[in-house]
């Protein structure tokens, strides 16, 4: 049973907006389920053994498998499952690949992700069921990762596909412990309902983790996601240049993580890979009143031609409207600029 069609494109087209790309399989080519995935994205070459199929919601009534309404299913059935009564399958290995399995829902049009832990379920009777939460889902749609706890302690996750290369980064830990406020659906329904779409921002003290100390390693992963996708759904452009090619902007710390920076979207600014690298060594600086300065060395090897980090936006940083505990914290600007210069 090839992989489900359409998965190799979304996750190709996803890597790509990240400046990424996926090696091998070709997206347009039929691939066996499952498939030894090679992707070259923004931390760097990852390899997985993927097993795939699609997720469908369930109809209400107590139908779909005896599931209750609400939920998502998908079947294990891959190439060589065998069925029958006692006969047991296995999930298949690859020294050097993460054995991932997964579920490709389309959600409002948009698709997102659906992981479950692979080694537990490692062994399979033919045509088993997994089962994900609506709210799960939806929560991966809004925020780029959700998390559920099922019966048996099992962390379900869910994820939007341009974070794939974070999911098997931080596997272990998405799959460990769940992120407080996400472990059922009533809490993550809950916690939507404080939110609002769009630009209109409304999300609850602890969505983002601790401001000033970097969470502990259970919930580094979705701290992480969640940054990146927050300053990926509200800055269209490079917050210095004004650069506004998705495939080469960047989520950005002001305090970098190392230092004790936090995954909150006040410590972050979205720029592209130039500007980003400018801004970490210290070559580009910006000030607490949002205005950017050209050091002398960066005026050196520009030849004086500083005017693409000088003349958008007279100088100083192109921001999205946001709420002021979402823009860039003008106290951490002032802190990095103290780091990088001493003064």
């Amino acid at each position: 049973m090839p992989a489900v069609p359409g998965f190799i494109q979304t996750i190709s087209s996803a890597i790509r907006m990240r400046g990424g790309n996926v090696l091998r399989p070709e997206p347009r080519s039929e691939v066996p389920n499952p498939f030894e995935l090679l992707l070259d994205g923004p931390l760097g070459v990852q390899r997985a053994l993927v097993h795939v199929r699609r997720a469908t919601p369930q109809h209400g009534g107590g139908t779909d498998h005896g599931r209750p309404p609400g939920e998502w299913h998908a079947q294990m059935i891959f190439d060589d499952s065998e069925r029958g009564a006692g006969v047991r399958n296995f999930l298949e290995e690859k020294d050097g690949y993460r054995t991932v399995l997964l579920g490709i829902a389309q959600i409002n049009g948009a698709p997102v992700v659906a992981a479950w832990d692979a080694e537990r379920k490692a062994e399979y009777a033919y045509s088993r069921s997994l089962q994900i939460k609506d709210d799960t889902l939806l929560d991966a749609l809004q925020s780029g990762l959700g998390q559920q706890v099922v019966r048996d302690g099992e962390v379900v996750a869910a994820f939007r596909p341009e974070f794939f290369p974070e999911y098997l980064e931080y596997y272990d830990e998405i799959h460990a412990a769940p992120v407080a406020g996400l472990a059922t659906s009533g809490a993550v329904a809950e916690r939507r309902s404080r939110q609002t779409s769009g630009r209109g921002i409304s999300l609850p003290d602890d969505f983002f983790g601790p401001r000033d100390r970097r969470p502990a390693s259970g919930t580094r992963a979705v701290r992480d996601v969640r940054f990146a996708a927050f300053l990926s759904d509200h800055y269209d452009r490079c917050a210095v240049c004004g650069l506004g090619v998705g495939a080469i902007l960047e989520a950005a710390h002001i305090i970098p993580v190392a230092s004790d920076g936090s995954d909150h979207p006040s410590n972050g600014l979205r720029l592209c890979r130039n500007c980003h690298a400018l801004f970490d060594n210290g070559l580009l600086l910006i000030r607490g009143d949002y205005s950017i300065e050209v050091t002398l060395d960066l005026e050196r090897l520009l030849n004086g031609e500083i005017e693409t980090y000088t003349e958008p936006n007279q100088g100083r940083l192109i921001l999205p409207e946001l709420p002021d505990e979402y823009s860039p914290d003008p106290e951490k600007l002032r802190e990095n600029y103290k780091r990088q210069t001493g003064l």
